[in-house]
Formats: structure tokens, C-alpha cells, sequence
């Protein structure tokens, strides 16, 4: 049977519902555990997943299979947002016509602004990369959205090839594709939050929840009192004088204090960490350029950054972790690499309780952190609990 596409919506041509607030779905471990009870109206699905969530509003997909696997009972009120020859084959297997919105794919190669992506909304195009989330983060443009809640991109596993899919180098690896999706949704503007499996805190040092460990410790008063300190500051006049960064990466900057100072000194700055809930106390103070990410995978491009600066981070990592978060701090860095770990366990037994084990994971002395970072450039600065690299 053949479809004349042309006949079909097009994503300029139709009159979304506005919203705030959306919420993204894939079919990672979260989406399993996640009270789909407590999300927004306006839900957009990945592939199968709108099989998976109650009253399901748009429905994307780049490939047939997942199209094929839906089609049969297809939600009643759901669009599906398609490419023009996916929009022909989801007719041909049962989805009606008036449910199909269809846009083409505009592939990315560079960074995208806000004006740049709405223009392209405009002519019918939505971006894509490795991922059709990448298609479905665009959209929300169209729904004037401000927020966006992902769930169910845990960044592992490959889709692609559970399906013995053919796709480009790098197409349908969820590591990838959940890289590209924070920069992409930086790059929008967007505030975004992907929600992490609900799953135990762990007890022993190995496998952390580093997520769900210190949200936990948030919600019971970790940090509360150094929300508008900076364990940086004292290091701050330092990095700016022998430095001289025009860009910074605060890695575990809390609710980012420290990236409001050096704001406040003229420097390009942002920070990350791996708590919401800091990020969010964060906002509401007012900062700015604060994201939620894990130091052993940067949400950055290579050398996006002059300097990367850490305070009392890293010793919170599993040995294994360590060398990562290394790593990741030295591609991400054009220039420096700045970093304050502590060397002995924390003291404090209230959060050791909760944890149920020291927040302090690895205990190893400068010269451990400095072989790890070594491969990466030359020591700037070799103190006790303290090292400065120039990047290579």
C-alpha cells in the first residue's frame, strides 16, 4: 500500500499543546522502577516505551522495527512524530494517518543555539545525532517547554544491536547517545533532570549509587550549611592570578557557590554535580550554568574548558572510579587541571551512618592521584592533598 505523505501534518503546520514541563521516556532500568504516577501530563515516548506508560501524548521513533512492534495497539490519543518514509510504514502497519505528525531529520554536527534550532522547527526539521531523543528533545521546543525530565537513559547497553540493527559508528550506543542528549539539551536551554533507578544504597566500597547516595545524604541536611560556601575559595585568587582562565569547570561544585565567585571575577564558569538536589538548591539561589552529571562521564566536549578545578571531590569515588574521573577532567580541560583531595577518611559519623559505610572511598596519598593524571600533562603545583596539571 503507498501513502502520500504529503497529505500528512507537518510539525510547523500543527497547534501542540503548550507546556512547561515534559517528561522523555526510554526503556533503561528507570523507566521500570519510576512511579509513572508522579509525572507531568504532556509524556513524549522513545520506540517501545509508549507501550510501557499510561496516556502516552507523542511517540517518536527513527527505524521500523520499533514502529512495527507498537503499531498493533497503538495508543488512541497518542501523535507519532515520524520521518516521512517512517510515517508511510507506520500507516502500512496500522497507525492512522491523522495520529502522524512528520518532520525531516536535520543531522547535527556542531553546536546548535536556541534561534538556530527554532529556524529549523520552522522549516520542519528536527535535529538528530546518535539517538531519536535527540529528534524528541528538539521538539519540545514546539511545546515551548522550559523543563525536561528524561527517564529511562541509564547509558548502557546498546539498543541497536539488541535489534542486530545496521546503524553508523556511534548510532544506538546509549553511553553515547546520553552525552550527547545533556550537551544538546544545554545547548536549548533547556533545565533538565535525567532520573536516575531507584535502587539501595551501596554498602560497601565497589559499585556506588553515587545519585541516590547523596540525594539521600541531602535530604538529610549533608552540606546544608555550606550551600553559600566554597571549599575552592581559598584557592580561587591562585587559580585566577597563575592561571588565568577565561572558562572553568567546577567538578562537585554542590550548589555552586564557587561557581558564583568566579562569576563574579569575570570568568566564564559552570559546575556539575552529581546531586539534583544540590543543583536545584543551587538554582534557587539564583546561579546559573549548573548541571547534574557524574565525574567519570563529563557531559563536555574535548578541552571545552581552560581549567577544571575540584575541591574534597574525588576522594568520594570507588578506587575504579578514580582514574575516570582523572581522565575525564583532562579532556575536558584545555589548559589546567586543579584538584584538593583529601587523603585520610572522613570523621564524621553522621553521615557514615546513613551511608552505612565512609563517604571517603579512596584514601590514597597526592602521589597516587598524581600517577593518574600524569599520561595527561606535566605538574604545574605538587602540595599534600593538592596538584595542578598542565594539560599536555
Amino acid at each position: 500500500m503507498s501513502v502520500d505523505c504529503s497529505s500528512l501534518r507537518k510539525i510547523q503546520d500543527v497547534d501542540f499543546e503548550q507546556a512547561d514541563q515534559v517528561w522523555i521516556f526510554g526503556k533503561g532500568p528507570s523507566l521500570e522502577t519510576h512511579d509513572k504516577s508522579q509525572v507531568g501530563r504532556i509524556k513524549v515516548c522513545i520506540n517501545e516505551s509508549v507501550q510501557l506508560v499510561e496516556n502516552p501524548t507523542f511517540f517518536f521513533a527513527h527505524d521500523e522495527t520499533p514502529i512495527k512492534n507498537v503499531a498493533n495497539d497503538f495508543p488512541e490519543n497518542c501523535v507519532a512524530i515520524l520521518e516521512p518514509s517512517r510515517a508511510e510504514f507506520a500507516v502500512q502497519c496500522g497507525i492512522p494517518a491523522e495520529q502522524i505528525a512528520i518532520y525531516d531529520k536535520h543531522d547535527l554536527v556542531g553546536e546548535i543555539g536556541k534561534h538556530q534550532s527554532l529556524e529549523l522547527i520552522q522549516s520542519g526539521k528536527l535535529i538528530g545525532k546518535t539517538g531519536t531523543v535527540h529528534s524528541a528533545i528538539h521538539f519540545c521546543q514546539c511545546l515551548d517547554a522550559k523543563t525536561i525530565k528524561l527517564v529511562g537513559f541509564e547509558g548502557q547497553g546498546d539498543y541497536a544491536a539488541s535489534l542486530n540493527m545496521e546503524v553508523p559508528l556511534g548510532g544506538g550506543r546509549h553511553d553515547l547517545i546520553r552525552k550527547d542528549s545533556e550537551r544538546i539539551l544545554r545547548w536549548l536551554g533547556f533545565d533538565f533532570e535525567f532520573v536516575s533507578k531507584n535502587s539501595a544504597l551501596s554498602n560497601a566500597r565497589g559499585t556506588v549509587d553515587y545519585a541516590g547516595l547523596y540525594d539521600s545524604l541531602r535530604n538529610h541536611g549533608y552540606h546544608e550549611d555550606e550551600d553559600h560556601t566554597s571549599h575552592i575559595a581559598e584557592h580561587i585568587d591562585w587559580i585566577i592570578k597563575t592561571l588565568n582562565p577565561a572558562s572553568v569547570l567546577d567538578i562537585g561544585c554542590s550548589a555552586g557557590a564557587s561557581v558564583e565567585l568566579f562569576q563574579q571575577r569575570g570568568i566564564d564558569a559552570c559546575g556539575i554535580d552529581i546531586s539534583q538536589i544540590a543543583i536545584e538548591k543551587g538554582k534557587r539561589h539564583g546561579r546559573k550554568n549548573l548541571y547534574c552529571g557524574c565525574a567519570t562521564q563529563l557531559p563536555f566536549e574535548d578541552g571545552e574548558f581552560d581549567a577544571v578545578v575540584s575541591a574534597d571531590v574525588f576522594e568520594h569515588l570507588a578506587p575504579e572510579d578514580g582514574p575516570k574521573a582523572c581522565a575525564e577532567a583532562c579532556r575536558v580541560a584545555r589548559r589546567f587541571v586543579f584538584l584538593k583531595i583529601a587523603e585520610r577518611e572522613d570523621a564524621t559519623r553522621q553521615w557514615k551512618e546513613i551511608a552505612g559505610h565512609p563517604l571517603h572511598l579512596t584514601t590514597q596519598s597526592i602521589e597516587w592521584w598524581k600517577n593518574h593524571l600524569m599520561p595527561f600533562g606535566r605538574v604545574k603545583r605538587l602540595e599534600p592533598e593538592l596538584i595542578c596539571i598542565e594539560i599536555n
